[in-house]
């Protein structure tokens, strides 16, 4: 609650800050979650080791949501793990937090290109994860990406062009 109150009110973060601190860690993931969604990279550290040492897959998940909704380059190299191995449990989410990372204004140029590589590969597929990586290629925003984005729009597996309906909402291409 403190953490959506940060995000959409403009609450105090220093409750949110405090809560790393704890001895808790189920208590300083959600602090580190909170702040993440926020757009403050405080807890990055407490959200790098959650998502190796949950126990909770779904706890690991949204670490690595809230990770890609930071773009903190910290994160590059694990992301770049998940999306890396196959059929690895955080390979979907991961795919769509590289696409964060892939926004020029936070990036290096030559990671941007790499990420972009990886993401477009991974969509050339028909899993979850293609599907995830081209809501991760929404987020490039370049002409490049939606071309891949639009591309999809007559595949033969009706989720993949689910997906690709859900994004082509926030094309600006008129077309």
């Amino acid at each position: 609650a403190i953490g959506w109150r940060l995000r959409k009110r403009g609450g105090p973060a220093e409750p949110l800050v405090a809560s790393l601190k704890s001895q808790d860690p189920d208590l300083a993931f959600y602090a580190a979650e909170g702040l993440a969604l926020a757009g403050r990279g405080d807890g990055v550290s407490v959200l790098l080791t959650s998502v190796d040492l949950m126990p909770d897959l779904n706890l690991r998940k949204r670490a690595v949501k809230a990770l890609g909704q930071l773009a903190d380059l910290r994160a590059l190299d694990i992301l770049l793990r998940f999306v890396n191995e196959d059929a690895h449990a955080l390979q979907d989410e991961a795919a769509e937090a590289l696409g964060h990372m892939g926004k020029p204004s936070e990036q290096t140029p030559g990671q941007s290109d790499k990420i972009f590589n990886i993401l477009a590969k991974l969509a050339a597929g028909t899993g979850t994860a293609a599907q995830r990586a081209l809501v991760g290629l929404r987020w490039f925003g370049t002409r490049e990406a939606w071309q891949i984005v639009r591309g999809r729009a007559r595949d033969d597996n009706w989720t993949v062009r689910q997906t690709v309906a859900r994004q082509l909402e926030f094309d600006a291409d008129p077309h």
